[in-house]
């Protein structure tokens, strides 16, 4: 997530690091353009980064509502009682996080449709718990 997000230009200053490949070589210095992990503030940049996101563009309120009260660190959480609603707030989601440069991978469901037209490889595959056989509630989830 936080490779995603591009730190403005005139912040770059702030990160830099020294780096060789051997003692032998000069020290060169480099700016990172992105958050970096490991960094004490890349958590709050990317969720404050989300919320900007959110607090920008209107035209996505279930998903934006979703992102702001039920996302922990990369993982989105949404809950729906019907399959239409559950896929329209699906491609909100999906537009939403577009905008910012977010590509939802990782996508899981207890209703299959959900996922039929998704990319293969946006798909996880490796939950046993998601089997289809909820009736009432269709769970999303992604990390980008």
């Amino acid at each position: 997530m936080y490779r995603q997000i591009l730190v403005a230009p005139e912040h770059r200053k702030y990160q830099r690091i020294l780096w060789r490949f051997s003692s032998e070589d000069p020290v060169s210095i480099y700016a990172l353009n992105t958050v970096t992990f490991g960094v004490v503030s890349a958590p709050y940049l990317a969720q404050r980064t989300l919320k900007q996101l959110t607090d920008e563009e209107k035209d996505f309120p279930l998903a934006s509502n979703i992102v702001r009260e039920s996302t922990y660190v990369d993982d989105i959480l949404g809950a729906s009682d019907s399959l239409d609603e559950a896929l329209f707030i699906r491609n909100q989601l999906i537009c939403l996080l577009k905008k910012g440069g977010f590509e939802l991978r990782k996508w899981l469901s207890n209703e299959r449709s959900l996922l039929s037209d998704l990319p293969e490889e946006h798909v996880y595959t490796g939950c046993p718990l998601i089997n289809g056989t909820q009736q009432n509630h269709i769970f999303l989830m992604s990390k980008y």
